[in-house]
């Protein structure tokens, strides 16, 4: 069975977590069965967004299996601008990502609104980072404003996972993404009978997070066969329109 996994990144972090090239990645990749990624830059995520995203650029350049996310930033509206104009140009960009962690902005700020509304035009998904039930509270409030809008609810917001399951079951415009460093087996499950399975990928968040240790959440979910495969790879390809 094909798996794609939505949510992996290129590059080093400033912890003592091993950094992935393309190269590795696919290594990786092939190891645990997942015939398409989509990375981030690391660096962009910590601010460098010209830099970190030409990387991916290039990194995912000439490799089918490797798809790529525009990192913006609403603390640099015009320059986010730029970079999404730039990227999302480009058949192997299917989304951007924001991450409040980073940013320091509220996804309802009137700076992420601004630039929520320039990306409207790309109708592509927006990856949202929440870290808190603020958060939380936020994307619920902009994915009401932009109903057009594909927002992706990343990670399982530790023990706030149900908090954002009935928040993705409020908006038919938000999508969850099961994967990153927190093991929840009953949070597949609850999302998928909550939401949709259609509603439901997977992301490892490598290297953040090991591939196996993320796929085992799915894996171990009480569903069925068919509808694992929809979490692992069905519905991503419905999301980005793309082929597993």
């Amino acid at each position: 069975m094909a798996i794609i996994d939505a949510h992996a990144y290129l590059g080093r972090w400033p912890t003592p977590v091993a950094a992935l090239d393309a190269d590795e990645l696919e290594l990786l990749m092939k190891q645990f069965g997942i015939t398409r990624c989509c990375v981030a830059s690391s660096a962009a995520v910590m601010g460098d967004l010209a830099a970190g995203n030409r990387a991916v650029a290039e990194a995912i350049e000439g490799r089918p299996a490797l798809l790529g996310y525009c990192v913006i930033n609403p603390n640099f509206l015009d320059l986010s601008t730029e970079e999404a104009t730039r990227c999302l140009r480009q058949p192997n960009f299917v989304g951007v990502k924001i991450h409040a962690a980073y940013d320091r902005q509220p996804f309802d700020s009137l700076a992420t609104r601004e630039l929520l509304k320039r990306l409207m035009r790309y109708d592509r998904p927006i990856l949202l980072e929440p870290e808190t039930i603020e958060d939380l509270e936020a994307v619920q409030r902009v994915a009401a404003e932009y109903p057009t809008e594909k927002f992706v609810i990343v990670g399982m917001m530790r023990d706030a996972w149900q908090e954002a399951v009935q928040l993705a079951a409020g908006r038919t415009n938000v999508v969850f993404l099961c994967g990153g460093a927190h093991a929840e087996r009953d949070a597949v499950k609850h999302a998928s009978e909550a939401i949709g399975p259609h509603r439901v990928i997977f992301g490892s968040g490598a290297p953040l997070a090991h591939p196996v240790y993320a796929l085992g959440m799915v894996r171990d979910a009480d569903l069925s066969a068919g509808l694992k495969d929809r979490i692992l790879q069905g519905a991503a390809c419905r999301l980005f329109g793309i082929r597993p």
